[in-house]
Order: C-alpha cells, then sequence, then structure tokens
C-alpha cells in the first residue's frame, strides 16, 4: 500500500495488495471495534481457502476486501480485523511447524480490548501443542480455554497438521505452505483518510462492501455514530471509554447468567428511542423506524436532540433499564395483583412493541428532576402498563387491520403523556377510546367484542382467546393467593399453555344433540380454557372434558390450573346452557378486568 496516496479527488484509495505488502504496515484496532471473536467454522473456512489454493497448483488466495483508515502513519482496522488477526496467528503456526527463523509477522495493536496484546504475545510466546477434545457435534471443545487467540492457534496448529497427515503423498512440506502462504495472499486494500472524512462516512462505506468477517449490528454501529459525535462535540477522544463502560454494564449483569436470562444493548436502545419519541414529540412514523435508521436520523440533526444525547443521559437509560428490568424479572413491582403481570402479558398481544411503556415512564420521571433512580415511582409505571395493556387486550380480540391506528393512538396521544408523567390523563384517553373502533370513535366495538367471545371466538380471533384465557387463568390464581413465583413458573416460565376446548370439538361436532348454532358458543369462551401444553399434548385430540369412555385418564387432575378445578365441579352437568352460562360469567369478569379506572 502507497503511503502517498492522493485523496484530493477522492478521500478513499482501492488497490490489490499482497500479503507481503500487508506486513510492511502498523495496524491498530480502534476502540470502536468487537474483540477478536472467530471461531471453529471461520478457522475452517480460512484454512480451507489456503490449502485449495496450495493444492490447487499453487494458485493465487484472494482473501477478500480489507477497509483502513490511515491515521498519520497508522492504519485503523475498519474490516478485516478477524482475518488479520487469524493471518497473524496462523503465520506463526507456519513458523513453528517449518523451524524457520525469520520473523514474518502483523504488527497489530488492539485497542479495543485492555487485555488483547498481552494475550496474543502471551500466545506467540508458547503454547499448548496437545491435542484438543472433541464434542458430540464435532467440533473442538475449547469450553476450558479463556483466551479466544489461544483457543484459535491451538486449532490452527492442529488442523494444518492433521492436513499434512492426510496429504503425506503429495510430498509436500512446511516451509513450502509457508513460502506459498506469504506469496501468493491477496486482498483488496480500501483505505481512507481520517482528515478528509467524518468516522460516520468511513462505517458507511463499511456497511455498503462488507461481504465478509463478521457484520456490525445496530448495537455497534450505534456505539460508533455515537462516539462520532461525542469527539466531535467535546473534542475528545477519550469519550469511546465512557461509552464501552456503558455497554460493559450489561456485560457485568450477563455474567454466569444462562443465555436466555441476558440483556441486550438492541433493546436498551430501543428503549432510548422510545424515551425520545416520548420527550420530543416525535410521531409514530418515527417511532417504527429501526433502531439504525433512526439514531442515523438522531444524529444527523444532533442540534435538536442535544440535551438528550449527552453521555450522562445515554448511560442512565442504561441503568434505568437495568434496574427496571430487574424489578419486573423478580416481580417486585406490585406484587399479588394483575399489574405484576402487565410487563408480560404485553407480549401476548398485537402491540408488543409497547413493552417499553414502563421504561419510558420511568426515564421521563428521571427527566423530570434528575433525581436518582432510587427516587423514581417504578410502581406506578407498572400500573400505568396495565391500564395501556387493556386497550391492547380489546384491540388484539378484533381483527389485525387496526393495528395501525392503534400504534398511532398511543404514540401520538399517550406518548406525550408519559414525557408528563400524567397518569389521569392517560386513563382518560383510555376510558374515552378502549371500547370504540379505532377508525371512528363514535362506534362502539363492545359488542363486537363480547360476540367474538362468546360465538365460535377461536375462528375468529387466536390471539385475543388466548389473552382473555390467560387473563381470566391468572385471575383466578389472585383470587387463590397464588404466590407471584409459581403464577411465573405457571404460565411464563416452566410450562408453556395452550387453549384447549372443555368438551372437545372432535366429539361436539358429531353430537347431534347440539344444534349448529350451539355448536358455535362451543368454541367460543364458554368452551374454551387453558391447559398446560404437555398435558393438552398427551390428550390428543381429546379436551378437558372426555367422553366417559375416554375418561379413565382423568387428564385434566393432573392440571395445576385452579381454572381447570374449577370446571371439574361442573363437569356432571356439562351442556351448552352450562357453556352457555359460563361464557357469559367470563365475558362478565373480563369487562371488570378490563375497564379503565376514572
Amino acid at each position: 500500500m502507497d503511503n502517498n496516496t492522493n485523496y484530493d479527488q477522492f478521500p478513499i484509495s482501492a488497490e490489490v495488495t499482497s500479503l507481503k505488502d500487508l506486513m510492511r504496515r502498523k495496524y491498530s484496532i480502534p476502540v470502536y471495534q468487537r474483540p477478536y471473536a472467530w471461531g471453529e467454522e471461520q478457522i475452517d473456512d480460512f484454512l480451507n481457502t489456503v490449502y485449495e489454493g496450495y493444492l490447487g497448483g499453487k494458485k493465487k488466495c484472494f482473501f477478500g476486501t480489507m477497509q483502513f483508515n490511515e491515521v498519520n502513519d497508522n492504519l485503523e482496522v475498519v474490516d478485516g480485523q478477524q482475518r488479520l488477526t487469524t493471518i497473524k496467528l496462523f503465520l506463526h503456526v507456519l513458523k513453528i511447524l517449518s523451524s524457520v527463523s525469520d520473523d514474518c509477522s502483523i504488527s497489530i495493536n488492539y485497542k479495543n480490548s485492555e487485555k488483547a496484546n498481552d494475550e496474543i504475545n502471551q500466545v506467540l510466546c508458547g503454547f499448548s501443542k496437545d491435542n484438543l477434545k472433541k464434542t458430540n457435534r464435532g467440533y473442538y471443545d475449547i469450553s476450558d480455554i479463556n483466551n479466544k487467540f489461544e483457543a484459535n492457534i491451538r486449532m490452527l496448529y492442529i488442523k494444518t497438521r492433521d492436513f499434512f497427515d492426510e496429504n503425506k503423498e503429495s510430498m509436500i512440506s512446511y516451509c513450502d505452505l509457508r513460502n506459498y502462504f506469504i506469496e501468493s495472499l491477496y486482498v483488496v486494500a480500501l483505505t481512507t483518510k481520517d482528515s478528509k472524512m467524518s468516522l460516520s462516512e468511513i462505517v458507511d462505506i463499511f456497511n455498503t462492501i462488507n461481504t465478509t468477517g463478521m457484520d456490525l449490528n445496530g448495537s455497534d454501529v450505534f456505539k460508533i455514530q455515537y462516539f462520532d459525535y461525542l469527539r466531535k462535540k467535546n473534542n475528545d477522544d477519550r469519550c469511546m471509554e465512557k461509552i464501552k463502560n456503558s455497554y460493559a454494564r450489561l456485560d457485568a449483569y450477563n455474567d454466569d447468567k444462562p443465555q436466555k436470562e441476558h440483556f441486550y444493548m438492541s433493546d436498551v436502545l430501543t428503549v432510548y428511542k422510545h424515551c425520545i419519541c416520548a420527550l420530543k414529540g416525535k410521531k409514530y412514523e418515527d417511532l417504527s423506524k429501526s433502531n439504525e435508521r433512526f439514531f442515523e436520523e438522531v444524529f444527523n440533526n444532533s442540534i435538536d436532540y442535544t440535551d438528550i444525547l449527552e453521555y450522562g443521559v445515554f448511560d442512565k437509560v442504561v441503568e434505568l433499564y437495568i434496574n427496571l428490568l430487574e424489578k419486573l424479572q423478580k416481580n417486585e413491582l406490585c406484587p399479588g395483583t394483575m399489574q405484576t403481570w402487565a410487563y408480560r402479558l404485553i407480549f401476548f398481544t398485537r402491540y408488543s412493541k409497547f413493552w417499553t411503556i414502563p421504561f419510558v415512564w420511568s426515564f421521563c420521571s428521571w427527566w423530570k428532576k434528575r433525581d436518582s433512580l432510587d427516587e423514581i415511582d417504578f410502581q406506578k409505571s407498572v400500573e400505568v402498563l396495565n391500564e395501556i395493556l387493556k386497550y391492547f387486550v380489546v384491540n388484539s380480540t378484533r381483527y389485525s387491520k387496526v393495528i395501525y391506528p392503534v400504534h398511532r393512538k398511543i404514540c401520538n396521544d399517550i406518548y406525550p403523556e408519559l414525557a408528563n408523567n400524567d397518569a389521569k390523563k392517560i386513563r382518560d384517553i383510555l376510558s374515552s377510546c378502549v371500547w370504540n373502533n379505532p377508525y371512528d370513535l363514535k362506534l362502539s366495538i363492545k359488542e363486537d367484542y363480547n360476540s367474538i367471545l362468546i360465538d365460535d371466538g377461536l375462528s375468529k380471533s387466536k390471539c385475543g382467546i388466548i389473552l382473555a384465557c390467560l387473563l381470566l387463568a391468572i385471575d383466578a390464581e389472585i383470587k387463590k393467593q397464588t404466590s407471584d413465583e409459581k403464577i411465573r413458573d405457571m404460565f411464563f416460565s416452566k410450562n408453556p399453555f395452550d387453549v384447549e376446548h372443555t368438551y372437545s370439538r372432535a366429539e361436539y361436532e358429531k353430537d347431534t344433540t347440539i344444534s349448529n348454532k350451539d355448536k358455535r358458543l362451543m368454541n367460543g369462551i364458554g368452551n374454551l380454557v387453558l391447559l398446560e401444553r404437555n398435558i393438552n399434548q398427551d390428550m390428543g385430540r381429546g379436551g378437558v372434558l372426555l367422553p366417559k369412555a375416554k375418561s379413565d385418564g382423568k387428564w385434566y387432575e393432573r392440571s395445576e390450573y385452579t381454572v381447570i378445578r374449577n370446571i371439574i365441579g361442573n363437569l356432571p352437568d356439562w351442556n351448552t346452557d352450562v357453556v352457555k352460562e359460563f361464557g357469559k360469567q367470563r365475558i362478565d369478569r373480563l369487562d371488570e378486568l378490563l375497564s379503565v379506572k376514572k
């Protein structure tokens, strides 16, 4: 690569570059990059590319495009860290196997990791050459190796040695392979000039041309954009350390927890986006944009967002997210009430994107006073969500075409009141529209809603039926004073559930004593109930109430649900009259649960 590249006409150069040329320059991995992360599959792809070229007549070995940003005499690696590092490790493996004394290598300074430089130097000074055991899936077991460089250099060593054992008849040598690798590896090097382009523009180029390596996800892109914004605003290159500290908060929380319990920065950014929309009066058209597109527009118009883009604000969002989500996971808010489950229930509606509402309420509470997180009324945030949930439940029971007006209603009318922390105004808005058609508030949907639930509801709105049955099942457990921990395990953790017929469809369709009109009622809330999925699967096509000839198993007695226990008492008398009365009782109870408090 030519140090004297002319950037005047266009601030980027592209040229075919050999490994020999690559070894002449010094590289640094900038602070915004992720750590070295290649695994065995990528190592295999790397080696197969080398082996195929070597055995196929020593063809030129092309390793794709790498992107660099020239800063003084140093090249920052924008795209190519994984390949450059693996090339460095492989060169060392070939040096050891061929017993040569020269030191052909690549100089890399890992600014993105405090320990990476020490770890790779330690590996280059010596690593174990013992074989690695394999897992049941055929991959090498590296679970006990904490150093990624060590894991990969050991795999490179073992796999290269195995390659030679498998090709002894070809009269190949380690020295010959090493010479081929150094002489025949090429990349296309794209080089930008730091003084000519912004970091965001450089990343845009990467996103356009990246076809190999590990893609930058939305969280990575935000980190780069935010770093570029803060660096220019505060004239401080050290701000990346602050951003990394915020990201490290999540890493620290996730340590020693199973994958399913991990928190992710992508969710934090979703909360941040919703908070910005609430405080800045953004409409649904903005809220519906992807995080990447939304924040790109925010940074491009940063003068309108200066206050909320301060680093301390972003860090507070991260802190609030961890603090509140932990409380929600532990059921610490509104224990023993339906509000406890509002956060989890929202994911069963068609409006699950508004899971952020308690976070937005809490953030706006902090924003108004800039007080500590300890002074935020987190409980109020869940109570507000519970009121909004009722609106979602009603509209989830109807047709999916109302999803967009409901989204707009929440963003355009409710979010400003979240920003004001005005719970009464939110309740007033919801009470005026919860039972009205989102397209036309003069039209009531209550009768429509009731008829869907009572009359063939499973065919018309499975989402609404599941929600209704789930609400009634949780309500029954709360009345029974079942512990929150057990309710969580029953419905949201250990035992997935299904909606099942009390009197099975396969049987009532054949029942000549039931009219066709009444058979529709058998597919509504009066004959449907929540049941554990494992029991439902064991039952096959049967219902909770099996015909006497098939009832020896008494599947329903295995259920822990109180709603099932309530039905068992009616089993001997179960008929269409019972279904109608039971359906009416359940509709009445749902009306009580879904009413919006004045």
